[in-house]
């Protein structure tokens, strides 16, 4: 079983065809490296096209069902990568889809983040804590 099997056996969400998409424009399957085969195929998640489709994936849920469900889904494929994140890891990475290349001063992104995501108190970050 494939690596996107698994995320979407893993995934409970009445959106399945468009996590099925999401994941099909985010995963790359490697079967050859540098012209020869390799024992197993490789798996590479293009991560920053994969946050920024997520919102569609759970655009049917209300707003704060919506942020543990992008949570969940980040924990679940991430995991399948053999990367664990903590919720609140999760939300920060999640924070920072849109961020590009630039570098942005920390009180600008903590306050980004409030906006976005402070009205779960279950994720209220001080900007120490950031």
């Amino acid at each position: 079983m494939s690596i996107k099997e698994k995320i979407i056996e893993s995934i409970e969400i009445k959106n399945i065809q468009a996590l099925t998409i999401l994941l099909s424009e985010s995963m790359t399957v490697h079967k050859m490296l540098n012209n020869r085969p390799l024992p197993a195929p490789a798996t590479e998640l293009k991560i920053s096209k994969f946050l920024k489709g997520l919102n569609l994936v759970v655009n049917d849920k209300a707003k704060k069902e919506k942020v543990f469900a992008i949570i969940e889904i980040i924990q679940i494929v991430f995991n399948e990568f053999n990367i664990e994140l903590a919720q609140d890891e999760c939300l920060v990475f999640y924070s920072l889809r849109d961020q590009g290349r630039f570098k942005v001063k920390d009180d600008k992104l903590h306050s980004q983040y409030c906006d976005e995501f402070g009205f779960v108190h279950e994720f209220k970050l001080e900007k120490s804590e950031f």
